[in-house]
């Protein structure tokens, strides 16, 4: 993924299926903040326990 000139105006190419690096579970794109998980959480989640992680949401 490589981002385009800011001066050009043209956008940075997104992926088509974005997934954590982390967690592995789906991203979206928030305007503000960045990449958070469909479950609208930027926290990831142990994909064994379930419990929350200091890790937040990365793009791979």
């Amino acid at each position: 993924m490589t981002p385009t000139s800011v001066r050009s105006g043209a956008s940075t190419a997104q992926p088509t299926d974005p997934r954590c690096l982390h967690c592995k579970e789906p991203l979206v794109q928030d305007d503000i903040w960045g990449w958070m998980h469909e479950g609208q959480r930027y926290l990831c989640r142990d994909p064994r326990t379930g419990e929350l992680l200091t890790q937040a949401a990365t793009l791979i």
